[in-house]
C-alpha cells in the first residue's frame, strides 16, 4: 500500500451520522465531476465525486502518469485542474484538489449483500447517466495493482451492472444518495462490474494529507 504521510483526517467523518442527511438525486448530481485532457498520450474519461470542498475522488488508473493534472468538469459545465494529492495503485484510489472547484460533498456507508441503487456519471456530452445496480457479494479482491504487478487484495463490492467505458472512478450510490464504492473494474461477460468498498475510501484518505500534492504514479 502507499506508505502513510502526515494523516488529516478527511475519511472519518464522513461516515458519520452526526449532521448527515439524506441526499436526494438532484443533490447527488451536483456532487459528480468528468475527468478529461489528455494524459500518457491517451484521452481520459473517467468519473469522479466530491468527498469534500475541492476534494474528488476518483479511481487511480485513469489518473496514472498525469503530470500536468486532469482536467475536471462539473455536470453545470464549470471546469478547473485536479492535482493528485492521494495516490494508491493497490486500492485503486485516488484524490485531486481542485483549485477553485467545488461541489456537495457526499458521505460514506457501508454496503451490504442485495442493497440496490445507481452507478452515477457523467457522459460526453455533459448528460447524467445512472446505472442501476445490485450488490450480489462483499468480496475480497486479489490480484495484481494498476500496473500488473504484485500480489495485492483490497475489499470490494461485485455488482450486477452492465457498466461503459469511462466509468471507472464513478460512485456506486444508495438510495439515500451515499457512497458505497468507486468502480473500477467489469468482468468480461459484461454484466458484472466491481467496486473498491468504502472501508478501502476511508482507510486510504485517512492516510494522506490533502493539502500536499503527491507523484501520481508512472503511466501503466
Amino acid at each position: 500500500m502507499a506508505p502513510t504521510r502526515t494523516v488529516l483526517v478527511i475519511g472519518l467523518f464522513l461516515l458519520a451520522a452526526c449532521g448527515s442527511r439524506d441526499l436526494s438525486p438532484p443533490d447527488a448530481a451536483a456532487s459528480l465531476v468528468r475527468l478529461g485532457g489528455v494524459v500518457c498520450r491517451v484521452d481520459l474519461f473517467a468519473g469522479g465525486v466530491f468527498i469534500d470542498a475541492s476534494l474528488v475522488l476518483t479511481a487511480a488508473h485513469p489518473v496514472a502518469g498525469s503530470l500536468e493534472g486532469v482536467i475536471v468538469e462539473t455536470l453545470d459545465g464549470r471546469t478547473g485542474t485536479g492535482v493528485v494529492v492521494g495516490f494508491d495503485p493497490d486500492r485503486d484510489l485516488a484524490l485531486l484538489d481542485v483549485k477553485g472547484l467545488d461541489g456537495d460533498r457526499l458521505e460514506l456507508a457501508e454496503a451490504t449483500v442485495d442493497d440496490t441503487g445507481s452507478i452515477w456519471t457523467i457522459d460526453r456530452d455533459l448528460g447524467l447517466k445512472l446505472v442501476e445496480y445490485t450488490i450480489d457479494r462483499l468480496i475480497t479482491a486479489t490480484g495484481d495493482d494498476i500496473y500488473g504487478e504484485g500480489d495485492v487484495s483490497r475489499r470490494a463490492l461485485q455488482l450486477s451492472a452492465e457498466i461503459s467505458p469511462g466509468m471507472s472512478g464513478s460512485p456506486v450510490l444508495n438510495r439515500s444518495g451515499r457512497i458505497l464504492g468507486v468502480v473500477f473494474a467489469e468482468s468480461r461477460d459484461t454484466s458484472t462490474s466491481y467496486a473498491v468498498a468504502s472501508s478501502e475510501i476511508e482507510a486510504f484518505l485517512s492516510e494522506i494529507d490533502p493539502r500536499t500534492q503527491v507523484a501520481p504514479g508512472r503511466c501503466p
